[in-house]
């Protein structure tokens, strides 16, 4: 990081400007005073010197605001008249002794008040693993001259949000260590007394955030084996898991893996990441949390999401039709008489198809390959069908549901369907057998469907929300009415997220679902509609759960895996303020 200063004198005869980095001994005078920019001072050439308070008349503390990091300081300073003014300084003490920057000018007295102005701008430079914490930050002050007495503490927790600016709070942070601060040649370094273990480091001064890091790591790739458990998923839980290849299943290859992260906490990603939707606006996720499509009253748009970073796609006008997004980016809009599904090729150019079929009371889109897995109710019939480019329609099944005891789901690519009855179709396979059903037949009892998310569905029993997860085959209940979409289940309270292995769980972190109107998980982000507007959050988890077809519980799965490896796990951690080379 480098200090620069500028420094303007003017009176009623002319001004000067003057441009100087810090003192050399400013580190040193830095690290115990808490506030050095008190007084700022002239030198004549004859050694007088006249010397007033130092006002702060603007400063930018908060890294999340954006432009330089920065406090302006005035005073005004009677020159005698005649007398060749040939310093300028801040100081932080009345004395000649204590200037933290000194810059050389040439200005001639009046005999009145010169108005001097100091301007210190902090520029920061990291190896892109460390940065400011946002916020009106204690530490930024400090280093601009402003600051107070700091009580200084290293947190260390297991977040994975990337380095970058952001707002951190001790919500998430598993262990606090007291700090040394320890002024060096050209330099601060402050260190934890006692090992670190988590993968984000935090420097804090009581509850608020300075500094925070990701542990440095390294790749390693290496063969791993598992039992498959009884709910058919396996958890990857060491160090971080970034890719799962190569899976076998006794002597079968896996062609297509279902992998998605075990959610643990969600923090907020800033403002500028907030988009005006409207009224009925809403959002929606794939499958595999790769594409989100964003609906208001008049479009529907398709992203691509790579962590946190949303790439468009596709617009559509929208009328009110029903909205899917299906595996490989398709989307499938269903109005009252049609399903027009686009999809895109290769090359990522979309183009569409149509069937004219009524969307029914109820109705869902899921893609199988270059196949769409349709289904819709009406009344107490239910209609499953298929369809493709060049293909048309082809019906699978109809079928008599009790439309009170009815509900919708998906289990990966199959549709889930069924009332005192559970059924587990994919288009020409029957997985019903792969489910118990025993949830629905104990409780059978009259429902409203509140959403349909991915192995689980959510509905409206008794006044109470029941959670039916036909993975794990059992159900919980929830007070309040929730909503499911994809993994994610809430309400105005907070989350649930639902992977392979845990069932469902509350989502830990600092997301707000006040108002909340529509909400899915995709990359590694946590997406939300209240007040109108979409917000994002990111969702830190270091763990992976990969499900497998159903009847495989108690085989062997083996595959390759590529983690990081952070180093210096259970060392003291040292955060070190210096000038850029």
């Amino acid at each position: 990081m480098e200090l620069h200063n500028s420094y303007t004198v003017r009176g009623r005869s002319g001004g000067c400007t003057a441009f100087n980095n810090m003192a050399d001994d400013f580190w040193q005078k830095a690290a115990i005073k808490v506030r050095w920019a008190k007084y700022l001072a002239l030198t004549a050439e004859d050694g007088e010197r006249v010397s007033v308070p130092a006002t702060l008349s603007f400063i930018n503390a908060d890294p999340a605001h954006g432009g330089v990091l920065r406090a302006q300081y005035t005073a005004a300073a009677l020159c005698a008249f005649g007398k060749r003014y040939v310093s300028v300084a801040l100081c932080c003490e009345n004395d000649a002794g204590s200037e933290m920057s000194v810059a050389a000018i040439d200005y001639t007295g009046d005999g009145e008040e010169a108005a001097i102005t100091a301007l210190i701008c902090l520029e920061t430079a990291t190896d892109g693993s460390i940065w400011f914490c946002a916020g009106d930050n204690p530490l930024v002050r400090r280093l601009l001259g402003c600051g107070e007495q700091i009580d200084l503490r290293i947190g260390w927790g297991t977040c994975t949000y990337p380095a970058r600016v952001c707002a951190r709070t001790t919500h998430l942070i598993q262990e606090f260590l007291p700090a040394t601060v320890t002024p060096q040649d050209n330099g601060v370094a402050i260190s934890s007394q006692g090992n670190t273990r988590g993968y984000e480091l935090v420097l804090f001064s009581g509850e608020k955030a300075l500094l925070r890091a990701l542990r440095p790591y390294t790749y390693a790739v290496y063969a791993k084996y598992f039992t498959v458990t009884g709910a058919n998923s396996v958890l990857f839980d060491e160090n971080l898991p970034e890719e799962v290849f190569n899976v076998r299943l006794g002597d079968t290859s896996m062609l297509r893996l279902d992998v998605c992260r075990v959610a643990e906490a969600a923090v907020p990603v800033y403002a500028d990441s907030v988009r005006h939707l409207g009224a009925a606006g809403q959002v929606l996720s794939d499958p595999a949390g790769k594409y989100v499509a964003v609906v208001t009253a008049s479009s529907v748009e398709v992203y691509e999401v790579d962590s946190l970073e949303l790439t468009s796609k596709l617009r559509l006008p929208h009328a009110g039709e029903s909205v899917f997004m299906c595996r490989g980016g398709a989307v499938a809009l269903w109005s009252d008489t049609k399903l027009t599904i686009y999809e895109q090729d290769d090359n990522g150019v979309y183009s569409s198809f149509e069937e004219n079929v009524p969307r029914g009371n109820a109705c869902i889109v899921l893609r199988e390959g270059a196949r769409y897995h349709c289904a819709y109710r009406r009344s107490a019939s239910f209609y499953r069908f298929w369809t493709a480019r060049g293909s048309g329609m082809t019906q699978c099944e109809q079928v008599r549901v009790t439309t009170s005891r009815f509900v919708l789901g998906r289990c990966g690519d199959a549709i889930l369907f069924g009332d005192n009855t559970l059924r587990v179709r994919m288009i020409d396979v029957d997985l019903s057998d792969e489910y118990g059903g025993d949830p629905l037949q104990i409780n059978a009892v009259t429902r409203t469907q509140m959403g349909v998310g991915d192995c689980f569905s959510a509905c409206r029993e008794s006044e109470k929300t029941t959670i039916y997860d036909y993975v794990h085959n059992e159900y919980m209940k929830l007070e309040g009415v929730y909503t499911a979409n994809g993994r994610l289940l809430y309400n105005e309270q907070g989350a649930y997220v639902y992977d392979y292995y845990n069932g469902a769980y509350k989502l830990e972190g600092e997301y707000d679902m006040t108002g909340v109107t529509g909400a899915c998980l995709a990359g590694d982000g946590l997406f939300v509609v209240a007040d109108n507007k979409l917000y994002t959050y990111y969702v830190s988890g270091a763990k992976l759960v990969l499900r497998v077809p159903g009847r495989n519980g108690g085989k062997t799965l083996s595959c390759n895996v590529r983690v990081k490896v952070p180093t210096g796990l259970n060392k003291p951690v040292r955060f070190l303020l210096r000038p850029a080379p």
